[in-house]
């Protein structure tokens, strides 16, 4: 049994900016459940996970575009939290609809097998995202991300979602190399990457960039590279995860829309998990009973769509 991805030209345009208010957006998000806004990534129902944390019931999912409301709404009630560690937060997702228009780019990245994000629910509420940010096939190099509200950490949930995700790209996605950029004094997402079997690479030099409105940038912010690699891997990570991919992330993305097509097997896979909940123990608490969940720095608002097709340069 295969799972076949169809690719598009390019990302889809930003939705006109008419009068849109709170309220119409959570009528759309609930049209989009009634036309069955599952990706095919969820319909297959392999790649979700379902479990107890302390407690707290969590299921880590593909994303819907219905999701939009409630991610705007986790956002609102954690900017000053999410803004410490992804300053590209400050200025962007600032409202419901800005918010439908990056997850609709999410839907596209999935659609068109460039990236893969989850949502994070948390006793039915919208909590988080964690995800394969960037599919790089030429080198077949993930480069992840996640944030997490503020009163969903300290339930090791951040460790078991990330396990997930890494578990899919390099067990079903055949990935050689992953990639967790964080900031450099994120001690806690470090943390994490170490837990999560990943190493850092002090040879290899990157930055983010804070725009202001998504377009002027303002910050260079210096990144600490954390990779993972198969012991076989096709290219060594030395030339696979390029120094400065943050950096010229809008580059890499103009540069390589050609369409891409991807079968899974799915005979390799384990019995869903989304039926049955199984009890996780953290034993990774820090003494202020807050363990590894700190927010990665690599999701991003949405780039300036392009339709441009270039030679790919990786």
């Amino acid at each position: 049994v295969g799972t076949t991805l169809a690719s598009a030209a390019g990302p889809p345009p930003a939705p006109p900016l008419t009068t849109g208010d709170e309220e119409n957006l959570v009528d759309d998000a609930e049209g989009a459940r009634g036309r069955g806004s599952e990706s095919c990534w969820e319909r297959s129902g392999l790649f979700s996970k379902a479990w107890e944390a302390k407690g707290s019931r969590v299921l880590v999912r593909p994303v819907r575009r219905s999701d939009s409301y409630g991610i705007y709404q986790a956002i609102e009630e954690n900017r000053k939290h999410l803004e410490r560690w992804l300053p590209q937060m400050r200025g962007a997702f600032s409202n419901p609809r800005e918010v439908m228009h990056n997850v609709d780019y999410w839907l596209w990245k999935m659609e068109t097998a460039r990236g893969l994000v989850f949502a994070v629910e948390v006793d039915d509420q919208i909590k988080g995202i964690m995800a394969i940010n960037i599919i790089d096939w030429a080198t077949k190099c993930g480069y992840l991300g996640y944030w997490l509200a503020a009163d969903a950490q300290g339930k090791g949930i951040a460790t078991v979602g990330m396990q997930h995700v890494v578990g899919i790209a390099l067990d079903l996605l055949h990935l050689d190399h992953l990639d967790i950029s964080t900031m450099v004094d994120n001690t806690k997402s470090k943390a994490l990457a170490r837990r999560l079997g990943f190493e850092q690479q002090k040879g290899i030099r990157d930055f983010d960039t804070q725009y202001l409105f998504g377009v002027l940038p303002v910050r260079q912010i210096g990144l600490d590279v954390f990779t993972r690699s198969k012991p076989h891997a096709q290219k060594p990570i030395s030339s696979a995860r390029k120094p400065y991919f943050w950096f010229n992330l809008r580059k890499h993305i103009r540069d390589n829309l050609d369409p891409i097509h991807l079968e899974i097997d799915t005979r390799q896979l384990l019995t869903p998990q989304t039926s049955t909940m199984t009890t996780t123990h953290n034993n990774n608490n820090n003494n202020d009973g807050d363990d590894d969940d700190d927010n990665n720095i690599t999701t991003k608002p949405t780039p300036t769509p392009t339709t441009t097709t270039t030679p790919n340069a990786d």
